[in-house]
This record gives structure tokens, C-alpha cells and sequence, in this order.
């Protein structure tokens, strides 16, 4: 995750390990600020999909409120 935003020249706000129950660095807990250019957003949306989490047109997305 750090490598995908690096590689967008995006950093993090902050980065921290959380406590998780006693459980040391299961955990790394990041924030990014985001741009104020909603076709940024959306941009960085895609790609957040389509490069971090494999989706492809071919399978899409599918949204459920189940």
C-alpha cells in the first residue's frame, strides 16, 4: 500500500501501528489527504481498483447493501 501511494507521490498524513488487542504490528494504519480536484479523486478511485485490487472491466464491481 505505502508503494502504491509512493508511487503516485502521495505520503501519509499518518502512519502508525495500531494496538490490536496486544497483537504487535498486525496492523499499520494510514492516512492520506486527498486532493480537492474531484476528477482526482476519481482518478485515484480507479486506480485503486484497477491496480491495487486487480479489478478488471472484464468482472467489474458489484455493490450489495446486504
Amino acid at each position: 500500500m505505502l508503494e502504491f501511494f509512493s508511487k503516485l507521490s502521495m505520503a501519509p498524513i499518518r502512519d502508525y501501528l495500531s494496538d490490536n488487542g496486544g497483537a504487535k504490528g498486525a496492523t499499520r494504519t494510514c492516512h492520506y489527504a486527498l486532493p480537492d480536484d474531484p476528477q482526482a479523486v476519481a482518478n485515484l478511485c480507479v486506480s485503486l481498483f484497477t491496480n491495487l485490487f486487480g479489478v478488471t472491466d472484464e468482472h467489474g464491481l458489484r455493490f450489495s447493501t446486504h
